[in-house]
């Protein structure tokens, strides 16, 4: 166990504070979980990382994610999206296989209304019923 806990910012990587343990040595890890002070010590170190992490908490009530750092990475998707679209469109590729990005937008909307669910469900209770109603005459036949 060290002397010191050094605090780092993310990018760049700088010190923003050094703190001093308390505890001296040698040092006894169950002695150290049962002590109330290393709660405290804890606490202190604690005080950055939960500005932080308190930060992230409200973003993700909210349904936020924090926004990419680049510009260019947007752009980036943005150009190869709009090139996948536009090679679909010429018949370059099979929409079976690989849907355009409008197919997808289209397909959201089915999801978000629900009605992809209540098909879903359908589905399964044919397969279920299905099976249910082979299932009685194959295990009275003995297969």
């Amino acid at each position: 166990m060290g002397d010191r806990t050094v605090i780092m910012t993310a990018q760049p990587g700088r010190i923003k504070k050094i703190i001093d343990v308390p505890f001296p040595h040698p040092r006894d890890l169950l002695q150290l979980s049962r002590r109330p002070s290393s709660a405290r010590s804890s606490s202190t170190s604690g005080g950055c990382w939960r500005k932080r992490h308190q930060a992230r908490a409200r973003w993700k009530m909210r349904g936020f994610r924090p926004r990419p750092r680049s510009g260019c990475s947007i752009s980036l998707r943005r150009c190869a999206s709009a090139l996948w679209q536009v090679l679909l469109m010429l018949g370059i590729g099979d929409r079976r296989f690989v849907p355009a990005p409008s197919d997808i937008a289209c397909a959201i909307g089915v999801v978000m209304s629900g009605e992809l669910a209540r098909h879903t469900t359908i589905t399964l209770y044919r397969v279920f019923m299905g099976f249910f109603i082979g299932s009685i005459p194959a295990s009275s036949w003995g297969f």
